[in-house]
C-alpha cells in the first residue's frame, strides 16, 4: 500500500483544502488571508505556493546570482538568503491595485512571519516584505528588520514614502530566530510582536495605501540591490484587518494550524518524487505534522 492509500490520506493530485475542518477555530484566519507562503522551495527552487484559495499571488525565486539555497535546519527545511547585495528574492509579481496585496483603501493588516537573521546582517534595510518601486516603499508598502547602516535590529513599517514607524529598541540579533509580527490598525496605530508576545505599540500617523501598480517580493525589493534579507525566512502570512492579541498568541503556538486538513496528519510532500530527499521528508514529518496541503 503506498502511503496515500490509507483513509486520512489522498494522492498529491487530490489534494484539497477542506475548510470545514478548521473554521472553529481558524475561520478568523481565512476570512482575511490574503496571502500565505511557506517559504519552502521545491523542485530546485522553482515555485513558493501561495495558499491563499481566493487571489493566489504565487511566488517565483529568483535565483539569478545563487544565493537562494536550501537548508535543511533542526526546524525543517527553509529557504536561505546569503544577501550579498544582489537582486535574487521571492518574486511576487505585479500588483494593481485590484489585488488584495496592494491594500489599496484599505486601513489595517497583519503580518505574521518567522525569520532567522544572520549572523552577519545586511546593512542596507533587509526587506522581509516589500510592494514598491523606490525607496522608503514609496507607491506600496514594505516590512523589514534593520532601520539604519550598520543594522540596528529595529523593526520598520512604511506605507508610501513617509513617515515610518520604528521600534525603539532592536526586535531581533544576529543569529537569532524568531518570529515577528506586524498589526497596522487604522494607519495610526502599529503593534510589533515578538514571539506571540506585544513588544512595542506606536502611534506614527501612516500614509493611505496607494493604487500605484508595483511588484511585490519577499526577501528584497524589486527595484535595486542591497535590500536582500541575509537569513532565512521561514514563512510570511499577511491578513486583512487588525488581528488580536488572542489571535498573533494563535498562530505564534500553531503557526501550520490554519493549513491542517486533518488533525495531527503528517505533512506529505509530492516532492517525495524528487524534490526533498528522504531525510528532509522525515525532518518535516518529525518537525510540525502539517498537512499535505504543505506542498510547493
Amino acid at each position: 500500500m503506498t502511503f496515500w492509500e490509507g483513509e486520512k490520506f489522498k494522492k498529491p493530485d487530490q489534494w484539497a483544502f477542506d475548510r470545514s475542518l478548521v473554521d472553529e477555530k481558524w475561520g478568523w484566519f481565512h476570512d482575511n488571508l490574503v496571502g500565505a507562503w511557506l517559504v519552502f522551495p521545491q523542485n530546485n527552487l522553482a515555485r513558493v505556493q501561495d495558499l491563499n484559495t481566493r487571489v493566489l499571488n504565487h511566488g517565483t525565486p529568483d535565483n539569478s546570482s545563487g544565493d537562494l539555497t536550501l537548508v535543511t535546519t533542526a526546524a525543517g527545511p527553509t529557504i536561505n538568503f546569503s544577501g550579498d547585495a544582489t537582486n535574487d528574492r521571492i518574486d511576487l509579481g505585479s500588483i494593481t491595485s485590484a489585488n488584495p496585496l496592494s491594500f489599496f483603501g484599505k486601513t489595517s493588516l497583519t503580518l505574521f512571519s518567522r525569520l532567522t537573521v544572520g549572523l552577519t546582517p545586511n546593512s542596507g534595510f533587509p526587506r522581509v516584505f516589500d510592494k514598491s518601486n523606490a525607496g522608503n516603499a514609496t507607491n506600496g508598502w514594505g516590512f523589514w528588520i534593520g532601520s539604519a547602516g550598520g543594522w540596528d535590529g529595529k523593526a520598520v513599517v512604511i506605507i508610501d514614502g513617509t513617515p515610518a514607524s520604528i521600534t525603539a529598541t532592536a526586535m531581533m540579533t544576529t543569529g537569532e530566530t524568531a518570529t515577528i509580527d506586524l498589526v497596522i490598525d487604522g494607519l495610526s496605530i502599529q503593534h510589533f510582536y515578538k514571539n506571540g508576545v506585544l513588544f512595542e505599540t506606536n502611534t506614527a500617523a501612516l500614509s493611505s495605501f496607494p493604487a500605484d501598480t508595483t511588484n511585490a517580493a519577499i526577501g528584497n525589493w524589486n527595484h535595486s540591490t542591497d535590500r536582500m534579507w541575509r537569513g532565512s525566512i521561514d514563512y510570511v502570512y499577511v491578513l486583512n484587518g487588525a488581528a488580536t492579541p488572542s489571535q498573533v498568541a494563535q498562530v505564534y503556538s500553531d503557526p501550520f494550524g490554519p493549513f491542517r486538513m486533518v488533525e495531527d496528519t503528517p505533512w506529505l510532500s509530492v516532492a517525495a518524487a524528487g524534490g526533498l530527499t528522504p531525510a528532509e521528508i522525515i525532518t518535516m514529518l518529525n518537525r510540525d505534522k502539517i498537512s499535505p496541503l504543505r506542498q510547493m
